[in-house]
């Protein structure tokens, strides 16, 4: 089914936070074990992630260098780590929460990767990558490259359910979203049918519900994932 019409307006003003010069992607690191509050912003322009308290909500202009058109981030608060996907370079950047740098240690994975899904429980990162029509599978606890999978045609975002060890991937040029077993790591191959041009997808892990965005019909499709 879809949604449409749904609007919600805020009159509440809320403080700026000034950063670089082309924020696209945005992850919150909150590891309550070492009381960790931050929230890191990806820049493709200036190919950086920048830091915010999110305490006090300030930049604390340490900022991280990471590599060619960084545009997607994912962040394992269990292990304190974060990962920039680069689409240029067809890499993921490694950041280490703790000290807040890059490891140094870039992860090749497909083309043109766009999107990162975490799985916390199992410790695993899965990268679309969007010129190749494949989703890299990392292991979180070496960060390595374990595998590619095949997908849809030009994937564009990932959502992850731990609950139930399932990766769902929208394939925004043939508007369906692919489902991965993430126990043995491989294309279910029973891809769902959505709207045109599925482009982001969120995951409700307790209702079992999967949402949809569609770029092109102002709808979201809801699936039900049992």
């Amino acid at each position: 089914k879809t949604l449409e019409g749904i609007t919600h307006y805020s009159t509440t003003e809320y403080p700026h936070i000034n950063l670089g010069k082309r924020p696209v992607a945005i992850g919150v690191n909150s590891n309550y074990r070492e009381d960790i509050h931050l929230v890191y912003v990806v820049d493709s322009k200036d190919d950086i992630v920048s830091i915010i308290d999110g305490i006090n909500n300030t930049n604390t202009r340490n900022d991280i260098k990471v590599g060619n058109k960084p545009v997607a981030i994912g962040v394992n608060n269990f292990t304190n780590t974060i990962y920039v996907a680069n689409y240029k370079n067809n890499t993921v950047s490694v950041i280490n929460g703790k000290y807040n740098n890059n490891t140094g240690n870039d992860i090749k994975v497909g083309d043109g990767p766009n999107s990162i899904g975490v799985d916390e429980f199992t410790h695993t990162v899965y990268v679309a990558n969007f010129k190749n029509n494949t989703v890299t599978v990392i292991d979180g606890l070496n960060n390595t490259r374990v595998k590619d999978i095949p997908v849809g045609d030009r994937p564009t975002s990932i959502g992850v359910d731990s609950l139930t060890d399932s990766i769902y991937v929208t394939n925004s040029y043939d508007g369906t979203v692919s489902v991965i077993n993430g126990s043995d790591k491989t294309n279910t191959g029973n891809d769902i049918e959505v709207g045109s041009v599925p482009n982001s997808i969120g995951v409700d892990s307790l209702t079992d519900s999967i949402y949809v965005t569609h770029l092109l019909d102002g709808a979201v499709s809801v699936i039900d994932s049992m």
